[in-house]
């Protein structure tokens, strides 16, 4: 890995030998060209309130900024922190930044995270620092303050959890293009951030990047950004960039005023109980179990925590009242025929329900499940407790050892060769009909035929008729 040192230098101390806000010294093979590119990430904007503090107590108040993020295509890690002004300007609002670079590719946001606190930073100027560092090997990286213990120690504080709680459910259901912002100390921030990837699998976490600490503005470059300042209370000037980020529908802001955009997901509040409790194995459990390709289906990801994780397993291991039944029902469920496996469903003891819906879960069948309202009310029964009403007892196994099978799946067979006596009255009847029709439309003809006879005749008589009269 390479590092670059940036902080207000005297002349000649630079890397390029200027005064200034220059590259104060970097690692083999980065220029200051190179250097440069990343400079806008290193700065530290100095709080409204600081030089109402002693310069002792600049140094331990001051806030810290640990960024992590990406500068074309490049992963990078920044320190920033205030500094003592310089012994011949005596200019205010110096900042010493550390960056590292170049890391190995399995470097991610938690990595960076337990890095907050290490004494492994550079943080302020000395004469002794060479232009030329050397590179950085993971070896060198020291113990920064969070850790397991650290964390469950954090989490006690209820207005951590209240912290901690707001990032977990807006990281969780915010879009890509949404901003989180922190009002808050950096420190508070870096032990939630770390929390949300200690808990969290890699794949809802892998685009964080995040500051620790900046002054409030409203041009926003990081998923999550923390606002702080020197004191209790944020100076109203720099309340009016917070205040119109309050009305921008991109921007998540703690502490929050409105109403939240969205319902909090049901299982957060379990999880934050659990966190506190150190019950931290649960949720990984969860996330072992959860098919990945639903990890962002909410609705699925509380079946299973309610389902498989919240309810007591010891539960599920006391013996079925009929075993063959569930056997029965297992083979429907392989079979993915959901239809007859609820059947049996409601034949089964409260554990034998249990026990099938964790094998439904297994086999990736519950979206099914759900979709279909005949079966979605019994998965719910039994997800809230509620065993579902057994059915009237079926037939005792036979002597064979063959499982009955439930009256409503039963196919009712007839014997080969015998006709059928519905089908018998069917063809009758059609016969019967066809026949009168027959009869009838025989008269019919019979009828206009004989008529149109009579007329015929009657029509031949008439001019003979008249003729005789006139000879007359």
């Amino acid at each position: 890995m390479k590092q670059i040192y940036y902080t207000f230098c005297q002349s000649f101390y630079s890397l390029n030998g200027r005064g200034g806000d220059q590259t104060r010294a970097a690692s083999s093979g980065i220029s200051d060209a190179v250097a440069a590119l990343f400079k806008t990430k290193c700065f530290w904007h100095a709080p409204q309130k600081m030089l109402d503090f002693s310069p002792e107590d600049r140094l331990q108040l001051a806030p810290k900024a640990l960024r992590y993020t990406k500068v074309s295509d490049q992963k990078i890690l920044v320190h920033s922190v205030y500094a003592l002004p310089d012994e011949e300007t005596k200019r205010e609002g110096n900042y010493f930044a550390h960056l590292l670079m170049k890391f190995p590719e399995d470097w991610n946001a938690k990595k960076a995270l337990e890095l907050w606190g290490s004494p492994f930073w550079q943080t302020c100027d000395s004469l002794d620092i060479p232009k030329i560092l050397p590179d950085v090997q993971i070896s060198d990286f020291l113990p920064g303050k969070i850790n397991d213990e650290t964390f469950l120690n954090f989490i006690q504080d209820s207005s951590h959890a209240d912290l901690f709680r707001f990032l977990l459910q807006n990281w969780l259901v915010r879009k890509p293009d949404e901003y989180i912002v922190l009002c808050c100390k950096p420190e508070e921030t870096a032990f939630c951030l770390w929390g949300l990837t200690r808990f969290l699998p890699q794949t809802y976490w892998e685009s964080l990047t995040f500051s620790t600490y900046e002054k409030p503005r409203e041009g926003l470059s990081y998923n999550v950004t923390t606002f702080s300042t020197m004191g209790e209370t944020f100076p109203e000037s720099e309340q009016i960039p917070i205040n119109n980020l309050r009305m921008n529908p991109q921007v998540r802001l703690f502490p929050r005023e409105a109403e939240p955009k969205e319902e909090e997901l049901p299982f957060i509040a379990d999880w934050i109980d659990e966190i506190q409790k150190g019950n931290w194995g649960k949720i990984q459990n969860l996330f072992k179990q959860v098919p990945e390709n639903y990890y962002h289906d909410f609705g699925i990801l509380n079946d299973f925590w309610k389902l498989k994780i919240k309810k007591k397993t010891n539960d599920l291991a006391s013996p079925l009242k009929v075993p063959e039944l569930y056997s029965a029902a297992e083979e429907c469920v392989l079979a993915q025929d959901l239809k007859k496996a609820f059947e049996f469903l409601y034949q089964l003891n409260p554990e034998g329900q249990i026990k099938l819906l964790n094998l439904l879960l297994k086999q990736k069948t519950l979206n099914e499940i759900r979709e279909n309202s005949q079966f979605r009310q019994p998965l719910i029964r039994v997800l809230n407790g509620e065993p579902l009403p057994l059915a009237p007892p079926s037939p005792k196994p036979a002597s064979n050892g063959a499982v009955p099978v439930p009256k409503s799946t039963q196919e009712k067979k007839l014997p080969i060769n015998q006709p059928s006596a519905k089908p018998k009255k069917s063809c009758f009847g059609a016969v019967l009909f066809l026949l009168i029709f027959l009869i009838l439309v025989y008269i019919s003809l019979l009828l206009v035929t004989s008529r149109f006879h009579s007329h015929l005749e009657k029509f031949q008589n008439t001019p003979a008729e008249t003729n005789t009269q006139s000879e007359l």
